[in-house]
């Protein structure tokens, strides 16, 4: 098909293509935190139907814009996707106790700290829901007896949970919320 042939997209073709950029990113973002920050199932089903409600209708007004240059389309689009990704975020159902940024702050922290960690960082009860835990496990990852002895998070299995390591290539699945993507982050790049 040359250019000559080729019909332009209707204006509602490219409103529809617009909303549905603008769209996605947000709703990625909610997926990620859902399985990073994981909340109660209540606040998430109250508090996502507005969130996306919101985010559609800043959507439809940044779509709605129309003017020729790629410049001003390119830069619509990056302010329209960052704030339907920071409203998701900030309306998400968060810890009273420990926000999203608190607890992405002490990450940083623990892995930035990862020379300062010690073994008793694995062993210590008190210490398994602070991030240093995982630093610890992936510090010490050699250590750790694959056996079905050692129990992550020293948590014994119940309701269906199952905490036995068996394997290194199963601590991601068995992690539970934010202390995944520092799993994957030790994995990655402090090797």
């Amino acid at each position: 098909m040359t250019a000559e042939t080729r019909q332009p997209r209707s204006k509602e073709a490219r409103f529809a293509l617009s909303l549905l950029i603008l769209l996605i990113p947000s709703i990625l973002t909610l997926i990620v935190l859902w399985d990073f920050f994981p909340t109660d199932k209540l606040s998430f089903i109250l508090v996502t139907p507005i969130t996306l409600g919101l985010n559609f209708l800043i959507a439809v007004g940044f779509a709605a814009m129309t003017y020729r240059k790629l410049w001003f389309r390119l830069l619509r689009m990056m302010i329209g996707i960052g704030l339907t990704c920071w409203i998701t975020i900030a309306c998400y159902p968060q810890d009273p106790v420990n926000s999203i940024e608190e607890q992405t702050r002490e990450a940083i922290q623990a892995i930035k700290q990862i020379d300062e960690v010690s073994r008793t960082e694995l062993i210590s009860a008190t210490r398994y829901k602070d991030p240093r835990y995982v630093v610890a496990l992936s510090k010490y990852l050699d250590e750790i007896p694959f056996d079905g002895t050692y129990q992550l998070y020293g948590h014994r299995n119940l309701y269906g949970d199952n905490y036995t390591l068996s394997r290194p290539s199963h601590i991601f699945f068995k992690l539970k919320g934010y202390h995944k993507a520092m799993w994957l982050y030790l994995r990655l790049f402090e090797r």
